[in-house]
């Protein structure tokens, strides 16, 4: 029975789009870095919720100077043996401001960000899920940016935190992809 879950919920999750912007949606399929880890103390079939943590390089012609960090948050729903996506979520400034200060920012994503260049999946318990839900609403209530203190990063490093990461040092993974890469690397079992 057990793998019969198992089957069904990855497929439902690497076919279904995640949506982000605009009617534009994550093609899990075409993230050609996944990594899947399972923090769960209790791995019943019960217990299937998860958060994705994905990063994208940066796309200096549109507006990304240095790429993005972002999440997603999602919920197996035994009767209809589907994922619910309950979140997709990034921090950005309101405005152009890619420079230090302090300005006004936004739980947000953008068109670029439905093709990210890597994902970290962790299946965590549901207590470590309200928790990610807990810090993206906090962010949301906060509404400040700030290049390395309160930017996209700083915001997974806080989710990542939340659900039981060990997390890299946050002064050493300045981009966005170096942070999700050393995420990788010391969480991978």
């Amino acid at each position: 029975m057990r793998s019969i879950v198992w089957s069904i919920a990855l497929v439902s999750l690497f076919l279904a789009g995640l949506p982000v912007h605009a009617g534009e949606t994550i093609n899990m399929a075409a993230v050609k870095n996944k990594v899947t880890i399972d923090l769960r103390k209790d791995q019943s079939s019960k217990n299937l919720f998860m958060v994705i943590f994905f990063a994208r390089q940066p796309v200096p012609e549109k507006e990304s100077k240095v790429g993005h960090a972002y999440a997603a948050t999602l919920e197996f729903q035994d009767d209809t043996n589907t994922f619910i996506e309950t979140g997709v979520f990034g921090l950005y400034p309101k405005e152009k401001a890619w420079h230090l200060g302090m300005f006004p920012g936004q739980v947000d994503l953008t068109e670029l960000d439905a093709k990210p260049n890597s994902a970290l999946l962790v299946w965590i318990n549901k207590a470590e899920y309200e928790k990610a839900l807990s810090v993206r609403s906090k962010w949301e209530r906060k509404g400040t940016w700030q290049a390395l203190q309160g930017d996209c990063v700083s915001m997974m490093v806080e989710v990542a935190n939340a659900v039981g990461l060990k997390v890299p040092p946050r002064n050493q993974n300045l981009l966005p992809s170096n942070f999700l890469l050393n995420l990788v690397k010391l969480n991978k079992i």
